[in-house]
Protein backbone atom coordinates (compact mmCIF):
# COMPACT_ATOMS: atom_id res chain seq x y z
CA UNK A 1 0.00 0.00 0.00
CA UNK A 2 1.43 3.39 -0.94
CA UNK A 3 1.70 6.23 1.52
CA UNK A 4 -1.01 8.18 -0.26
CA UNK A 5 -3.46 5.36 0.41
CA UNK A 6 -2.75 5.14 4.13
CA UNK A 7 -5.62 6.18 6.43
CA UNK A 8 -5.72 9.87 7.31
CA UNK A 9 -6.59 10.03 11.02
CA UNK A 10 -8.45 13.12 12.21
CA UNK A 11 -9.15 13.56 15.93
CA UNK A 12 -11.89 15.79 17.33
CA UNK A 13 -13.38 16.01 20.82
CA UNK A 14 -16.34 17.86 22.27
CA UNK A 15 -19.33 17.84 24.57
CA UNK A 16 -22.90 18.30 23.35
CA UNK A 17 -22.67 22.09 23.12
CA UNK A 18 -20.04 21.81 20.39
CA UNK A 19 -21.57 18.86 18.50
CA UNK A 20 -22.69 20.96 15.53
CA UNK A 21 -19.40 22.90 15.16
CA UNK A 22 -17.51 19.59 15.41
CA UNK A 23 -19.57 18.22 12.51
CA UNK A 24 -18.77 21.36 10.51
CA UNK A 25 -15.05 21.00 11.23
CA UNK A 26 -15.14 17.40 10.05
CA UNK A 27 -17.19 18.24 6.97
CA UNK A 28 -14.66 20.94 6.04
CA UNK A 29 -11.96 18.24 6.03
CA UNK A 30 -14.03 16.12 3.63
CA UNK A 31 -14.84 19.14 1.50
CA UNK A 32 -11.16 19.59 0.56
CA UNK A 33 -9.35 16.28 1.01
CA UNK A 34 -8.46 14.50 -2.24
CA UNK A 35 -9.51 11.04 -1.03
CA UNK A 36 -12.38 11.25 1.49
CA UNK A 37 -12.60 7.46 1.72
CA UNK A 38 -9.19 7.29 3.43
CA UNK A 39 -10.25 9.65 6.23
CA UNK A 40 -10.78 8.11 9.67
CA UNK A 41 -12.59 10.43 12.10
CA UNK A 42 -11.81 9.62 15.72
CA UNK A 43 -14.47 11.42 17.77
CA UNK A 44 -13.79 11.56 21.51
CA UNK A 45 -17.20 11.83 23.14
CA UNK A 46 -17.07 14.08 26.19
CA UNK A 47 -20.81 14.18 26.76
CA UNK A 48 -22.49 14.22 23.36
CA UNK A 49 -26.15 13.21 23.25
CA UNK A 50 -27.12 10.01 21.41
CA UNK A 51 -29.10 12.09 18.90
CA UNK A 52 -26.12 14.27 18.08
CA UNK A 53 -23.75 11.29 17.91
CA UNK A 54 -26.03 9.88 15.23
CA UNK A 55 -26.09 13.18 13.36
CA UNK A 56 -22.30 13.42 13.50
CA UNK A 57 -21.93 9.86 12.20
CA UNK A 58 -24.26 10.49 9.29
CA UNK A 59 -22.64 13.85 8.51
CA UNK A 60 -19.07 12.59 8.38
CA UNK A 61 -19.57 9.23 6.69
CA UNK A 62 -21.27 10.67 3.61
CA UNK A 63 -18.24 10.47 1.33
CA UNK A 64 -17.00 7.09 2.44
CA UNK A 65 -15.04 8.24 5.48
CA UNK A 66 -14.88 6.08 8.61
CA UNK A 67 -16.32 7.47 11.84
CA UNK A 68 -15.28 6.05 15.20
CA UNK A 69 -16.75 7.38 18.45
CA UNK A 70 -15.00 6.73 21.77
CA UNK A 71 -16.29 7.74 25.19
CA UNK A 72 -13.82 9.87 27.14
CA UNK A 73 -13.30 8.23 30.52
CA UNK A 74 -9.96 9.67 31.70
CA UNK A 75 -10.35 11.47 35.04
CA UNK A 76 -9.46 15.17 35.04
CA UNK A 77 -8.67 16.80 38.41
CA UNK A 78 -11.39 19.19 39.51
CA UNK A 79 -8.83 21.93 40.16
CA UNK A 80 -7.66 21.81 36.54
CA UNK A 81 -11.19 21.75 35.20
CA UNK A 82 -12.21 24.75 37.28
CA UNK A 83 -9.11 26.85 36.63
CA UNK A 84 -8.83 26.47 32.85
CA UNK A 85 -10.23 28.99 30.40
CA UNK A 86 -12.86 26.56 29.11
CA UNK A 87 -15.07 24.83 31.73
CA UNK A 88 -15.32 21.57 29.77
CA UNK A 89 -13.56 18.26 30.16
CA UNK A 90 -13.43 18.08 26.34
CA UNK A 91 -10.46 20.45 26.19
CA UNK A 92 -8.35 17.88 28.04
CA UNK A 93 -9.14 14.99 25.69
CA UNK A 94 -6.28 15.98 23.38
CA UNK A 95 -3.79 15.06 26.12
CA UNK A 96 -4.88 11.43 26.07
CA UNK A 97 -5.52 10.76 22.38
CA UNK A 98 -2.98 7.91 22.51
CA UNK A 99 -5.30 6.06 24.93
CA UNK A 100 -8.21 6.17 22.49
CA UNK A 101 -6.58 5.94 19.06
CA UNK A 102 -4.64 2.72 19.43
CA UNK A 103 -2.78 2.70 16.11
CA UNK A 104 0.80 3.97 15.96
CA UNK A 105 0.00 6.66 13.42
CA UNK A 106 0.38 10.34 12.88
CA UNK A 107 -2.95 12.03 13.45
CA UNK A 108 -4.28 15.55 12.99
CA UNK A 109 -6.05 17.03 16.00
CA UNK A 110 -8.59 19.79 15.28
CA UNK A 111 -10.49 21.90 17.77
CA UNK A 112 -14.23 21.94 17.17
CA UNK A 113 -14.06 25.68 16.44
CA UNK A 114 -11.86 25.23 13.37
CA UNK A 115 -12.70 25.10 9.69
CA UNK A 116 -10.31 23.55 7.17
CA UNK A 117 -9.90 25.44 3.88
CA UNK A 118 -7.51 23.11 2.04
CA UNK A 119 -6.43 19.48 1.83
CA UNK A 120 -5.23 18.70 5.36
CA UNK A 121 -3.28 15.56 4.36
CA UNK A 122 0.01 17.33 3.51
CA UNK A 123 0.20 18.70 7.05
CA UNK A 124 0.68 15.17 8.43
CA UNK A 125 3.70 14.66 6.21
CA UNK A 126 5.37 17.83 7.53
CA UNK A 127 5.99 16.40 11.00
CA UNK A 128 9.66 15.46 11.14
CA UNK A 129 10.90 12.16 12.54
CA UNK A 130 11.65 12.43 16.24
CA UNK A 131 9.08 15.13 16.89
CA UNK A 132 6.23 14.39 19.30
CA UNK A 133 3.92 17.12 18.10
CA UNK A 134 3.70 19.91 15.57
CA UNK A 135 1.62 23.07 15.63
CA UNK A 136 1.59 26.79 14.92
CA UNK A 137 3.25 29.22 17.29
CA UNK A 138 0.74 30.86 19.61
CA UNK A 139 2.39 34.18 18.73
CA UNK A 140 1.60 35.47 15.19
CA UNK A 141 5.23 36.60 14.87
CA UNK A 142 6.42 33.15 15.91
CA UNK A 143 8.62 34.51 18.68
CA UNK A 144 7.13 32.87 21.76
CA UNK A 145 9.32 30.20 23.34
CA UNK A 146 9.18 28.36 26.63
CA UNK A 147 12.01 30.57 27.86
CA UNK A 148 9.90 33.68 27.28
CA UNK A 149 6.95 32.49 29.38
CA UNK A 150 7.80 33.29 32.97
CA UNK A 151 4.71 31.53 34.30
CA UNK A 152 6.01 28.22 32.89
CA UNK A 153 9.77 28.77 33.19
CA UNK A 154 10.28 26.49 36.19
CA UNK A 155 8.97 23.48 34.31
CA UNK A 156 11.48 23.50 31.47
CA UNK A 157 14.94 21.92 31.59
CA UNK A 158 17.78 24.17 30.47
CA UNK A 159 18.16 22.35 27.16
CA UNK A 160 14.49 22.92 26.29
CA UNK A 161 14.18 26.62 27.11
CA UNK A 162 14.07 27.55 23.45
CA UNK A 163 11.33 25.05 22.65
CA UNK A 164 8.49 26.81 20.81
CA UNK A 165 5.14 27.43 22.46
CA UNK A 166 2.39 26.25 20.11
CA UNK A 167 -1.35 26.74 20.03
CA UNK A 168 -3.20 23.48 20.74
CA UNK A 169 -6.11 24.04 18.36
CA UNK A 170 -4.47 22.43 15.31
CA UNK A 171 -1.77 19.83 15.89
CA UNK A 172 -0.17 16.74 14.39
CA UNK A 173 0.62 13.94 16.84
CA UNK A 174 3.01 11.03 16.34
CA UNK A 175 1.01 8.62 18.50
CA UNK A 176 3.62 5.88 18.33
CA UNK A 177 6.18 8.31 19.72
CA UNK A 178 3.68 9.48 22.35
CA UNK A 179 3.26 5.92 23.58
CA UNK A 180 7.00 5.27 23.58
CA UNK A 181 7.55 8.42 25.63
CA UNK A 182 4.75 7.51 28.06
CA UNK A 183 3.06 10.88 27.60
CA UNK A 184 -0.30 9.78 28.97
CA UNK A 185 1.26 9.00 32.33
CA UNK A 186 3.39 12.15 32.25
CA UNK A 187 0.30 14.31 31.69
CA UNK A 188 -1.45 12.59 34.61
CA UNK A 189 1.58 13.16 36.85
CA UNK A 190 1.73 16.83 35.88
CA UNK A 191 -1.94 17.24 36.75
CA UNK A 192 -1.54 15.43 40.04
CA UNK A 193 1.57 17.29 41.17
CA UNK A 194 0.80 20.88 40.17
CA UNK A 195 -1.85 23.52 40.43
CA UNK A 196 -3.85 24.12 37.29
CA UNK A 197 -2.20 26.38 34.74
CA UNK A 198 -3.64 29.38 32.94
CA UNK A 199 -4.00 27.58 29.63
CA UNK A 200 -4.36 24.13 31.15
CA UNK A 201 -4.09 21.51 28.39
CA UNK A 202 -2.14 23.79 26.04
CA UNK A 203 0.41 24.58 28.74
CA UNK A 204 0.65 20.88 29.57
CA UNK A 205 1.45 19.90 25.98
CA UNK A 206 4.13 22.57 25.67
CA UNK A 207 5.73 21.52 28.96
CA UNK A 208 5.66 17.76 28.56
CA UNK A 209 6.68 17.78 24.87
CA UNK A 210 9.31 20.52 25.23
CA UNK A 211 12.32 19.94 23.03
CA UNK A 212 10.39 17.76 20.60
CA UNK A 213 7.88 20.31 19.31
CA UNK A 214 7.85 21.42 15.67
CA UNK A 215 6.31 24.60 14.35
CA UNK A 216 4.28 24.84 11.15
CA UNK A 217 3.55 27.76 8.86
CA UNK A 218 1.02 30.15 10.52
CA UNK A 219 -1.55 29.62 7.74
CA UNK A 220 -2.26 26.17 9.23
CA UNK A 221 -3.87 27.81 12.28
CA UNK A 222 -5.16 31.32 11.62
CA UNK A 223 -6.56 32.44 14.95
CA UNK A 224 -9.24 35.04 14.43
CA UNK A 225 -8.34 37.05 17.54
CA UNK A 226 -4.96 37.77 15.95
CA UNK A 227 -6.44 39.27 12.79
CA UNK A 228 -6.38 43.07 12.45
CA UNK A 229 -9.98 42.95 11.25
CA UNK A 230 -12.68 40.39 10.64
CA UNK A 231 -14.02 41.73 7.37
CA UNK A 232 -13.36 38.49 5.52
CA UNK A 233 -10.78 39.93 3.14
CA UNK A 234 -8.24 37.38 4.33
CA UNK A 235 -10.35 34.61 2.79
CA UNK A 236 -9.80 36.00 -0.70
CA UNK A 237 -6.25 37.29 -0.23
CA UNK A 238 -3.91 34.99 -2.19
CA UNK A 239 -1.01 36.11 -0.01
CA UNK A 240 -2.87 35.18 3.18
CA UNK A 241 -4.75 32.09 2.03
CA UNK A 242 -5.60 30.57 5.44
CA UNK A 243 -5.45 26.79 5.42
CA UNK A 244 -7.26 26.38 8.73
CA UNK A 245 -9.39 29.08 10.35
CA UNK A 246 -9.53 28.86 14.14
CA UNK A 247 -12.47 30.82 15.54
CA UNK A 248 -10.78 31.84 18.77
CA UNK A 249 -12.62 35.18 18.69
CA UNK A 250 -16.05 35.40 20.30
CA UNK A 251 -18.76 35.50 19.23
CA UNK A 252 -18.16 32.56 16.91
CA UNK A 253 -20.15 32.09 13.68
CA UNK A 254 -22.81 29.99 15.40
CA UNK A 255 -23.33 32.62 18.11
CA UNK A 256 -25.35 34.97 15.96
CA UNK A 257 -23.22 37.95 15.00
CA UNK A 258 -20.27 35.65 14.34
CA UNK A 259 -16.89 36.76 13.11
CA UNK A 260 -18.06 39.34 10.59
CA UNK A 261 -17.05 38.28 7.11
CA UNK A 262 -15.35 35.11 8.36
CA UNK A 263 -18.44 32.94 8.71
CA UNK A 264 -18.77 31.87 5.08
CA UNK A 265 -16.55 28.74 5.32
CA UNK A 266 -18.39 27.64 8.44
CA UNK A 267 -21.83 27.78 6.81
CA UNK A 268 -20.53 26.11 3.66
CA UNK A 269 -19.39 23.24 5.86
CA UNK A 270 -22.59 23.18 7.92
CA UNK A 271 -24.61 22.77 4.74
CA UNK A 272 -22.77 19.50 4.07
CA UNK A 273 -23.89 18.01 7.40
CA UNK A 274 -27.12 16.87 9.04
CA UNK A 275 -27.47 20.47 10.21
CA UNK A 276 -27.85 21.70 6.61
CA UNK A 277 -29.63 25.04 6.45
CA UNK A 278 -28.98 25.83 10.12
CA UNK A 279 -28.62 29.54 10.79
CA UNK A 280 -28.63 31.30 14.15
CA UNK A 281 -31.92 32.65 15.50
CA UNK A 282 -32.76 34.02 18.91
CA UNK A 283 -34.48 30.81 20.01
CA UNK A 284 -31.74 28.56 18.68
CA UNK A 285 -29.11 30.57 20.55
CA UNK A 286 -30.99 30.63 23.85
CA UNK A 287 -30.72 26.90 24.66
CA UNK A 288 -26.93 26.61 24.36
CA UNK A 289 -26.54 29.80 26.40
CA UNK A 290 -28.64 28.29 29.17
CA UNK A 291 -26.72 25.01 29.01
CA UNK A 292 -23.38 26.84 29.08
CA UNK A 293 -24.53 28.89 32.05
CA UNK A 294 -25.68 25.78 33.90
CA UNK A 295 -22.32 24.09 33.26
CA UNK A 296 -20.48 27.15 34.54
CA UNK A 297 -22.69 27.30 37.63
CA UNK A 298 -22.00 23.65 38.44
CA UNK A 299 -18.27 23.65 37.78
CA UNK A 300 -17.31 27.21 38.73
CA UNK A 301 -19.91 28.59 41.15
CA UNK A 302 -17.58 31.31 42.49
CA UNK A 303 -16.79 32.57 39.01
CA UNK A 304 -20.48 32.51 38.10
CA UNK A 305 -21.35 34.51 41.22
CA UNK A 306 -18.74 37.16 40.37
CA UNK A 307 -20.24 37.52 36.91
CA UNK A 308 -23.74 37.98 38.30
CA UNK A 309 -22.56 40.50 40.92
CA UNK A 310 -20.64 42.39 38.25
CA UNK A 311 -23.81 42.76 36.21
CA UNK A 312 -25.82 43.87 39.16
Amino acid sequence: MTATKQPLHIVLACDDIFAMPLAAAGASVLRHVSSPERVVFNIIDCGISARNIDRIRRSLSRKGATVRVMKFTTPVPTSWLQAGIIPSVATFARLFVQDYVTEDVRAVYLDSDTIVCTDIAPLVEQLADGMLVGGVSDDPAGGVTAKGLERLAKWFPADAEDSPYINAGVMVFDLGAWRSAGLSQRFKELMADTDAMQFADQDAINIVCAGRIQTFEPRWNVQTHHLPSLDGAILDDPNASPRVIHFTHRPKPWHGQGDVGMSRPFYEAIDETEWKGWRPTGLRLLVPKLRRGWRLARQRPTQMLKRLVGKG
